[in-house]
């Protein structure tokens, strides 16, 4: 059927038409053995991929791909599939911005029917002409998924439409001003459950910013504002739905202890810029970092509650750019879940699924379950939650903007339940050269949100003032920078009220004693105070000394101490932390093809409460180094030898212009690991790749060892 379609095509005189086939073959085997007992798995999986790409006109472009696999486990079962997958792109000359898509999938899963997913695409965009004032953007999306079982087991349908506009206009005394209109409507139905979700968004930013007095005086202001409604419907039985939370404070770090000690305790700092309701614009936190990059790993991004809540559900926003945005999906951050409820020690959660990246809305989703350790049936509530990056991910910038908490909320009697949220934020900022020397900076805002629901009714507003302070007492080797920040917030809930205050300090000095030598040091201050009593006061203390030893050698070393106390809702003092890490690192290129690191730290953590003293320390020491033969062949490889001895090898080679082969071995005091692949493209339409793994874990009286080789052909005519 596919060659008499292909054949009929080309007869037609198709513009451009393409054919490729794929083929795979892959087989694994793994060997167990416990006190004694040996166990042997297998699995051997064969694919055959058909793919026709077709240009029927300059408008029209198809995609189609028909595809069979097959995989037989050793014990186990066998299964086969055959489904298709299917594009069709519709983008006319005469309207330049607009297109459509849809895609269409089957699958057939390991149990029950073939599932069919599809989704239908169009957008357009009108650019700034003669007869557009603005630019305006339209999107429209469809999605479903449902399956052929009888009943039915899954059976749901999206639709979300959205608009935007912007436009750059003058004021009067020359202030450049952008304003920024958005829209979005989606709606969900689960035809399963009988239930049917409406959510609209209406976003309006306003920005504007001048100078006087010779440009030494800038001044910005900021206007924005959001309005989200939102009206479930259950058509069947009462459900319970779920509602955004307000955060009392929002949370980060990036020193923090690595997430894989678990439970030692790891206080966050306070970041304000994680709530204050724009998800627009990155957090820029007081730590060492320019922003929240989730390029780096274990960056622990959270918020806190003025009194323990129940929460099920974590929105993580980011900006990043449009070539990078299609990529996050796929890529493996590690993402972990924390609650506690004294910023201090902290219980991971279980994560319902693999938390998922919304490309609509910019956002990572994580669903979860707090647990029940309570008698009465109630689940856990916690004062603080947290997720953490376990893993990096991203060639260009992904940065937190924006953090979201939501609980649930049980519907009423009339099969509905309806939430609104109204948001609005004034800025003004004063920027002052005194002095080519010295500048001054100041800085108020003003944020207000109003959440209402049939059962529920919460209006938090805050009030935000910073100064800031740069003097270079000596331009090129003494320079002295400094940061004060107020903010006042009062929250009515439908179930208490209450007020906060927090005061921000920093102080930092940074210079150059000598050509050759560099150093830097700072002094942090924070205290909180909710209702008249304290909740925590931390004090931090940080120095860095860089050297330049010879040519091409570098030495650096860092000291951080800080100290965390933490009150009950009495105001009393329940727990005293104190943390201290200590960092040296040499770096070194002796020869321009080779590069050398050094790096070492050791990490203090005492917490004394009435529960008890709890006493950590942990001591890294790394080694890495890289050997560049030529240009087509590299070496590197990295030595961990505190806390715990690893080795690790790589390697990349292309020897001639179409054949590139690269290979990684490591060691650990329990694993062994190795793999290795080839590549192969001898012609235009033939391509191949052959690679080879192995992997031995030993723990106790439990040994085990994969071995697997694939390989893949691929044929495009």
């Amino acid at each position: 059927m596919v060659l008499i379609l292909a054949v009929f095509l080309v007869g037609i005189s198709i513009p451009s038409l393409a054919l490729a086939l794929d083929g795979t073959y892959e087989f694994s085997e793994t060997t167990t053995t416990t006190n004694g007992v040996e166990e042997v798995s297998s699995i051997t999986g064969k694919t055959v991929s058909l793919n026709l790409k077709g240009h029927f006109t300059r408008t029209l472009r198809l995609n189609a791909d028909l595809r069979w696999q097959s995989f037989e486990r050793d014990p186990g079962t066998d299964s086969v599939d055959f489904f298709p997958v299917f594009s069709l792109a519709f983008t006319p000359p005469s309207l330049s911005f607009f297109s459509m898509t849809y895609n269409r999938t089957d699958t057939t899963p390991t149990e029950g029917e073939w599932v069919t997913n599809s989704s239908f695409r169009s957008t357009l965009q009108v650019p700034k002409m003669k007869y557009t004032l603005v630019p305006l953007n339209f999107t429209f999306n469809r999605s479903s998924t449902y399956d052929h079982d009888t009943p039915r087991r899954s059976d749901s349908e999206t639709d979300a439409i959205s608009f935007n506009t912007s436009h750059s206009f003058i004021l009067p005394y020359d202030f450049k001003s952008n304003m920024r209109y958005s829209y979005s409507l989606t709606t969900d139905r689960n035809f399963i459950t009988e239930l049917e979700g409406d959510t609209s968004n209406h976003s309006l930013n306003v920005s504007s910013q001048g100078s006087f007095l010779d440009k030494k005086l800038s001044v910005g202001l900021n206007f924005v504002t959001t309005m989200s409604d939102s009206l479930l419907t259950s058509l069947g039985l009462p459900v319970r739905f779920e509602q955004v939370v307000a955060l009392t404070q929002g949370l980060e770090c990036d020193t923090c202890n690595p997430v894989a000690v678990g439970a030692t305790p790891a206080i966050l700092v306070d970041e304000p810029e994680l709530v204050d309701n724009n998800t627009t614009t990155p957090a820029n936190p007081s730590s060492v970092a320019t922003s929240i990059n989730l390029q780096t790993a274990n960056w622990h991004i959270g918020g806190g509650f003025i009194a323990p809540e129940v929460i099920h559900k974590v929105h993580v926003y980011i900006s990043t750019t449009v070539l990078e945005e299609p990529l996050i999906s796929a890529y493996n951050f590690g993402w972990r879940v924390y609650g506690s409820n004294d910023n201090n020690v902290w219980t991971e959660f279980t994560l319902s699924n693999i938390p998922a990246f919304d490309t609509f809305y910019d956002r990572f989703v994580f669903s979860f379950s707090t647990g029940d350790l309570d008698f009465d049936g109630n689940p856990d509530a916690y004062q603080y939650y947290k997720v953490v990056n376990e893993f990096a991910a991203g060639t260009q910038p992904i940065e937190v903007t924006e953090v979201e908490f939501f609980d649930y909320l049980l519907s009423t009697p009339s099969n509905t339940a309806e939430n609104s949220t109204f948001k609005y934020g004034l800025g003004v900022t004063f920027r002052y050269l005194a002095s080519p020397v010295l500048r001054m900076g100041y800085s108020l805002n003003l944020d207000n949100s109003l959440t209402e629901s049939d059962e529920y009714e919460s209006d938090v507003t805050t009030l935000t003032n910073s100064l800031t302070l740069s003097y270079d007492i000596y331009p090129e080797y003494l320079k002295l920078s400094s940061g004060l920040t107020y903010d006042t917030s009062s929250t009515s809930r439908t179930r208490d009220s209450y007020s906060s205050e927090r005061l921000n300090f920093n102080l930092s000095l940074s210079g150059k004693v000598l050509p050759t030598l560099r150093g830097s040091g700072s002094f942090s201050f924070s205290d909180q105070t909710v209702a008249g009593k304290k909740v925590t006061v931390s004090t931090g203390l940080s120095g860095l000394i860089s050297m330049d030893l010879y040519r091409d050698v570098f030495l650096s070393t860092g000291a951080r101490l800080s100290f965390n106390d933490g009150y009950d809702r009495y105001g009393k003092k329940t727990s005293t932390t104190e943390q201290a890490s200590y960092d040296l690192g040499l770096t070194a290129r002796p020869w321009k093809k080779v590069y050398v690191s050094m790096t070492a730290s050791l990490a203090n953590n005492t917490t004394d409460s009435s529960s008890g003293d709890i006493n950590t320390s942990t001591t890294t020491v790394r080694s890495d180094f890289s050997y560049n033969f030529s240009r087509n062949l590299t070496l590197k490889g990295a030595y961990t030898i505190s806390p715990d001895f690893t080795q690790s090898y790589s390697f990349s080679w292309r020897p001639f212009p179409k054949i590139y082969t690269n290979g990684t071995f490591s060691i650990t005091d329990t694993s062994t690991t190795a793999n290795a692949s080839f590549s192969w493209n001898p012609f235009k339409w033939l391509s191949s790749n052959f690679g080879y793994s192995f992997g031995e874990t030993s723990e106790g009286i439990e040994d085990t060892s994969t071995e697997r080789v694939y390989g893949r052909v691929n044929m495009r005519f």
